[in-house]
């Protein structure tokens, strides 16, 4: 830990923060709610290693974005770590790209610090960075940074001006926060994002989303989907109406929380889907505590190992770990509560990724929601003490060529099953089915072990002619491998 210089030097550039990054990103333990008449005598920035700071203030649409940048530029040419604090009140930002920020960006909080987009729409450069493909909103290429207490609301139908995306005109965000690596060969990033909250809107301006923002948080991606490496924390925020609330895309060697604790727990509401994450290699996932609720076409929490080249990609042989989190999905179709796929082990067991779901509670209440669903590939992991509610064909699924999962003491009690409780495909086998309450069980697969209160229900089942539907998984984008 550096040594501070206190009195603190307070500069009051016409708009710019300077980021104070936190050492190794270690969480302090107090308060961040200290005015600013008291930033030298600031707790969490001494425990940051944090020695000055920038004071911004909102000016307007004209000169928020480039005061914003001025102070990334006074942090970067400082060569230290420097806290950017923004005030209350309302800020006008257009597209921004900060590459290597050390630091910390902080507002008043929540509900004092309110970004929106400038009136006219986010103006994309001429030539987009090479790591930010996509038309995103603000942008940041490496660093050691935290960013918090402010809201993003997303405030226009259409927050592009007009872009092109595979030869149609298109207006919505693909993110609203993106992180990626400084370079191609520099991929890593540390990164703590909280007490954050991101809007979108709900508009329908196209096919492919119809919300004006796809992403309110990205990791990774970039052209030839480089990978991303580091530190990533998103804790305590809070996310409405976005196509995706946190999406992590091709995580490389990296550490990434998503909530973690009861009291960092992340809300997400009305969406497509809580959380994405694809394409991993050797990363550890925690995905803790978070509350989801009208979650929409891939549901709370969707991860997936694929099998295919991306780039400078190599996926496979990831962790994750998903606990105590809660997940109503709401009256909408076809998704899944939490659904996990590995399609990379179908053709490479020694690259399976381990996944473990411990004490999640999910709620579903239309035909065709599932509760949980292991999907191709995905083998030798847990799915223990999680309760499912509602009512709907089945509660726990195991689809396609899924083995060695030991699914036990799993809840149903406040479920009602159209078909049964858990759900083993055809082309499941050797898994353990254990339940010290009474469980209903479809098993088509092979050498599948149930013990405890189980009662198998294929002839009843077979004769009434109900099965899970097999049409349900034509919404994934991948055939049944050979």
């Amino acid at each position: 830990m550096k040594n501070l210089r206190f009195p603190m030097i307070s500069l009051f550039l016409t708009g710019l923060l300077i980021f104070g990054a936190c050492e190794k990103l270690e969480e302090p333990e107090l308060s961040n709610e200290q005015s600013l008449e008291a930033l030298e005598n600031d707790a969490e920035l001494k425990a940051a290693g944090i020695d000055f700071a920038i004071v911004v203030e909102p000016e307007g649409p004209e000169y928020d974005t480039d005061n914003l940048l001025n102070a990334f530029q006074e942090v970067a040419d400082r060569q230290e770590p420097g806290l950017i604090q923004l005030t209350e009140g309302t800020y006008y930002l257009d597209f921004m790209y900060v590459e290597d920020f050390d630091g910390w960006l902080r507002g008043a909080g929540k509900d004092q610090t309110i970004i929106h987009p400038v009136p006219e729409g986010v103006e994309l450069p001429d030539v987009l960075p090479m790591l930010i493909p996509a038309p995103c909103y603000l942008n940041f290429a490496g660093g050691d940074f935290r960013i918090s207490d402010m809201t993003i609301d997303i405030n226009l139908d259409e927050p592009m001006q007009p872009w092109d995306f595979f030869g149609v005109e298109e207006t919505w965000m693909a993110g609203v926060i993106r992180i990626t690596g400084s370079t191609a060969e520099n991929y890593t990033a540390n990164t703590w994002l909280n007490d954050l909250a991101v809007k979108g809107r709900y508009v329908e301006l196209s096919s492919f989303t119809p919300y004006n923002v796809d992403n309110a948080i990205i990791f990774g991606g970039g052209v030839g989907m480089l990978p991303m490496g580091g530190t990533h924390r998103v804790q305590s925020c809070d996310f409405q109406l976005v196509e995706t609330g946190i999406n992590s895309l091709g995580a490389s060697h990296s550490e990434l929380v998503f909530g973690g604790s009861p009291p960092h727990g992340n809300t997400m509401q009305s969406m497509n889907c809580g959380i994405l994450a694809l394409h991993s290699e050797a990363s550890d996932f925690r995905i803790a505590f978070n509350r989801m609720e009208d979650m929409l076409t891939f549901g709370g929490i969707y991860i997936e190992q694929d099998n295919v080249s991306w780039g400078n990609l190599n996926p496979g042989g990831s962790t994750y770990l998903l606990q105590k989190n809660s997940i109503d999905l709401g009256a909408a179709s076809y998704p899944n509560a939490i659904t996990f796929a590995d399609y990379l082990a179908l053709s490479d067991p020694e690259k399976a990724s381990e996944f473990k779901l411990i004490g999640n509670q999910v709620s579903v209440s239309e035909p065709g929601q599932w509760g949980i669903l292991a999907f191709w590939g995905v083998q030798d992991g847990e799915i223990i003490r999680n309760q499912v509610s509602g009512e709907s064909e089945a509660g726990i699924v195991l689809w396609g060529y899924v083995h060695g999962f030991e699914v036990v003491n799993n809840s149903f009690g406040n479920f009602s099953s159209l078909v049964c409780d858990v759900f083993l495909h055809d082309y499941s086998y050797e898994n353990l089915i254990v339940a010290t309450d009474y469980t209903t069980v479809y098993d088509f697969g092979t050498d599948n072990v149930l013990k405890g209160d189980v009662e198998l229900l294929n002839a009843a089942l077979k004769s009434a002619g109900k099965v899970l539907n097999e049409e349900k998984t034509s919404k994934y984008k991948y055939p049944r491998p050979e």
